[in-house]
């Protein structure tokens, strides 16, 4: 019989056997292993995401957890906020810690990154920026392309576009 060992970190789960010796993990070759992959860093169910930009918590039951079983915890704190679940498909925009917005859905939450990006670049969030000077201008001096079916996805000047198609050519 298989002996079955729980990962040492805390989640319950058990762990793999080992197919080799390794002395720096202290694998023993048909022996359990003391961690599931990635838990040997156990830090009580928090941590940050890869980018280090958002904190997660680890709640495999949530319906928004990932596969390793963490949730932004951002979502937790709307949520909690909310006295109620987040329905599936909306975003939660925030401007700081102390401020949530949650955003209809992720086009809604890409357009308000859009907008406040314009504005703390030129002041008003109406103008586009330039796709060749990447300076930011009002939309009527500027010309629009469809970029995946969406309209006016890209921007750029009449003179900024026709100096990168002359290089292009």
């Amino acid at each position: 019989m298989e002996e079955v060992k729980l990962c040492e970190c805390g989640c319950g789960k058990p762990t793999t056997i080992s197919m080799k010796n390794c002395s720096r993990y202290g694998w023993v070759k048909g022996k359990p292993k003391r961690f599931i992959r990635g838990h040997a860093a156990w830090r009580g169910g928090k941590g940050k995401t890869s980018d280090g930009k958002y904190d997660l918590t680890y709640l495999p039951s949530h319906p928004r957890a990932a596969p390793h079983g963490y949730v932004l915890s951002h979502i937790l704190e709307a949520e909690k906020a909310l006295g109620k679940p987040l329905p599936i498909g909306v975003e939660v925009h925030h401007f700081d810690s102390k401020q949530l917005v949650i955003c209809q859905d992720k086009l809604y939450h890409f357009l308000l990154h859009k907008r406040h990006r314009a504005f703390l670049s030129c002041g008003n969030v109406h103008w586009r920026k330039c796709r060749v000077c990447h300076k930011y201008d009002a939309i009527e001096l500027l010309i629009g392309w469809k970029r995946n079916g969406r309209d006016g996805d890209s921007y750029a000047h009449r003179e900024c576009d026709r100096l990168r198609r002359q290089l292009v050519a």
